[in-house]
Parts: structure tokens; C-alpha cells; sequence
């Protein structure tokens, strides 16, 4: 395998020692010695232990490895190949030439134009994909309760006009995952006092780790979450696990402390925490639980329609 100049890869140490298992820390001891201005991709303690719920975090512009290539456990494949991160360095790379800069330009400045004068890019770009949640929740497709419902009570207080309401009085603001993104529907949540709280707050995080677990507060959402990108862990395919935990009594519905309770076993590497790792069918194996939320092995996500589960 080719590796450019300005690639680096660090082996995963396991837990033996060596660089930090889980992204946030490992992110901050990059960055403090190879510049912020480096991108990462990584995989935390999910895939070092080669979960199937596993993610590969990538950071944003901001540095935060918020942003996921997660579902299918892509980050047990860096696990299995003993890869810890990736770090891309820009001060060594050069602008990329363009065979044909006039058109390409021409293109991009068109493409522009439409997402611009787009009513959904709008929406997205005023809202975030939280702007969905209304429709969905009227729709009868915004999971609740293990996937028991599709029109949660209270789901308004997890809409995109409350979350932006929130950013308003404590100073979030939404930006552009990526250099050159128009839409600028990313958001990143602060808690009371306007410090971050996680990057990156999104329609399925929402949907997957609130609704589905009968969590209707936005700040507990955000801590899921975040736990969630530290771990390296696909929020979809845990959230979609926890539903089942609850329906179990290993945790209740509506107590985010009972969820992040079960995150923690997950970090430990309990038997409970090991199934729930490795995802909705493991943990529904574990647990002796015969409705599964899935689809040839993977959980069901919160934006489309789902078949009905008996």
C-alpha cells in the first residue's frame, strides 16, 4: 500500500499501553505534537477491540472527531489491521491541479447556485437535519420506545426550531463539516455554560440515542453522543442496542444516566457490555430477546420507514 508523504499511521497499542484508546485524548496528543491543523482518522476502544458496532471518526474542521464513517463496523476493519489512527498533515501538500479549472469551476459555482435557491437545502442549512424530526414524528416514522412508535410524545422539545433556540441563548452555532460545504448544516452543542457539550448533532443521534430510548432532553442526547464518539462507536447500531437493553430492564426508558451507565459497561467489556458492542443482534442473542430491530444483521436507522417488528 502506497502512503503519500504527508499520511502518517500509528498502530493500535490495545490497552497495554502506548497512545490514548479512546479519540478525544488521542486527538489532543496528536494534535499537540503534529500541529492542530492535521486531520485525523481514527478508531477508539470500539474497533482497537474489533466490535462490530465499531466506527472510524474522522475530525472536522474544527478538529473534534465527530464526523463517522460507521455503519457496518468500518472500525473493526482498522482494528483487525492493528491501525490506530491515520493523521494527514496539510502544510506538506500542494493545491490539487485541475485538468479543466474553467469548467470545473463553472460546475461548482453552478452547483452552488442551486443548493443556495434549494427549499430542503434551506431548511438545512437554518436547522440542521434536526429540522426533520417535525416530519417525521407527523409522518409516524421518528422511533420511539425499541421502535414501538413512530410519533414519540414531547417530540417537539427535540425539534430543529428547539434546538435552535437553545444555540441561540447559549452561543452554538452551525458550520460546515468540510472546507468548501455551502449547506452548513452541522451543528455543534453547548451546554449551559456555552462549552461544547458534542459536534456534529444530528437527525439520526437524535432519532437513535433520544426518542428511541424515550430521552426527550437534548442536553443528555448530546452527552450520549459524545460518549458514544469517544468510544468509537456507531450511535445508530448502539442506540438501536440500548432500545433492546431497555425492553430487557437493563436500563429505563427516559433515564439517560441508566443509558450512559450501559456505555460504560461497553468500556469495561462486561458480557453485557461486550454484546451491546458488537451490536443490535449480539446484544438480542445476549439478552434472549426474539424482536430484533434489523436488517440482514444491521440496526434499523431512525430516517426512513420501517417494517413492522412482531
Amino acid at each position: 500500500m502506497h502512503i503519500p508523504e504527508n499520511v502518517k499511521l500509528w498502530e493500535s497499542p490495545g490497552r497495554a499501553g502506548g497512545l490514548p484508546n479512546c479519540n478525544y485524548e488521542l486527538i489532543g496528543r496528536l494534535q499537540k505534537q503534529y500541529g492542530e491543523k492535521i486531520a485525523v482518522i481514527s478508531t477508539g476502544i470500539a474497533g482497537e477491540r474489533k466490535y462490530k458496532g465499531a466506527s472510524v471518526s474522522f475530525t472536522d474542521i474544527f478538529g473534534d472527531p465527530s464526523r463517522n464513517a460507521a455503519r457496518g463496523g468500518l472500525g473493526a476493519v482498522m482494528g483487525s489491521k492493528g491501525l490506530k489512527a491515520i493523521i494527514i498533515d496539510p502544510s506538506q501538500v500542494g493545491q490539487v491541479d485541475l485538468a479543466h479549472p474553467k469548467e470545473f469551476r463553472e460546475v461548482v459555482k453552478s452547483w452552488i447556485h442551486t443548493l443556495k435557491h434549494d427549499v430542503s437545502c434551506s431548511l438545512y442549512s437554518r436547522f440542521g437535519t434536526p429540522f426533520a424530526i417535525n416530519n417525521s414524528a407527523n409522518q409516524g416514522t421518528l422511533i420511539s420506545n425499541n421502535y414501538r412508535s413512530g410519533t414519540p410524545d414531547n417530540f417537539v422539545t427535540v425539534s430543529g426550531n428547539r434546538i435552535q433556540e437553545i444555540l441561540f441563548e447559549r452561543g452554538g452555532k452551525m458550520h460546515s463539516c468540510m472546507p468548501g460545504c455551502v449547506v452548513k448544516c452541522s451543528i455543534i452543542y453547548p451546554d449551559k455554560d456555552g462549552k461544547r457539550l458534542c459536534s456534529a448533532y444530528e437527525y439520526e443521534t437524535i432519532a437513535l440515542l433520544g426518542t428511541n430510548l424515550g430521552i426527550m432532553n437534548n442536553d443528555a442526547i448530546a452527552r450520549l453522543k459524545y460518549m458514544c464518539d469517544d468510544l468509537g462507536l456507531d450511535a445508530i447500531e448502539t442506540g438501536s442496542s440500548l432500545g433492546l437493553a431497555a425492553e430487557a430492564g437493563k436500563m429505563s426508558f427516559g433515564d439517560w444516566e441508566s443509558a450512559a451507565r450501559l456505555l460504560e459497561e461497553i468500556e469495561k467489556e462486561t458480557p453485557l457490555g461486550f454484546a451491546l458492542g458488537n451490536g443490535v443482534v449480539a446484544t438480542a442473542t445476549y439478552l434472549k430477546v426474539s424482536r430484533i430491530p434489523a436488517y440482514k444483521g444491521q440496526a434499523i436507522p431512525g430516517c426512513r420507514r420501517y417494517p413492522k417488528l412482531t
